[in-house]
């Protein structure tokens, strides 16, 4: 006993420890956090109800794009709008997860289970996105 009494007293002990709560996060940082994740759900609804509607055209930066939709404009915008209805849901999840995030405490695990969220809509987007660019493309022949 003779020997925890030297102990400093800024050393925190085991029940310390035990019963204290996790540090809140820097106010600024939750809004940040919490910004973050409004802005690319929006983004990603956005890209997928462009998709749906058929105003999301061939290009480089959204969409789903592989060699199997961008083989030509009709199997584009196939993938599209059979891709898109996934991506919108997953967006507005994400949105609202952001929401949330503003008033929770400590907003740390907003961010992994968004990226569980978007992986989990835009995955089956994929495969129905590619599914409907194939049938397009064998519907129309082979295409050199």
């Amino acid at each position: 006993m003779a020997y925890v009494s030297r102990l400093p007293r800024s050393c925190v002990t085991t029940e310390q420890l035990l019963t204290s709560s996790p540090t809140p996060a820097r106010r600024d940082t939750v809004i940040a956090m919490g910004g973050l994740l409004i802005a690319g759900g929006l983004l990603i609804a956005v890209s997928g109800m462009f998709g749906r509607t058929g105003r999301l055209r061939m290009n480089h930066f959204a969409g789903f794009r592989t060699r199997t939709t961008m083989k030509s404009e009709e199997a584009w915008l196939a993938a599209q709008r059979a891709g898109g209805p996934p991506l919108v849901v997953g967006g507005i999840i994400v949105v609202f997860l952001g929401l949330v995030s503003l008033a929770a405490d400590n907003p740390d695990s907003f961010g992994p289970i968004s990226a569980i969220v978007v992986l989990g809509f835009v995955i089956p987007g994929a495969v129905l996105a590619q599914r409907a660019a194939r049938a397009v493309n064998e519907a129309s022949g082979p295409t050199g």
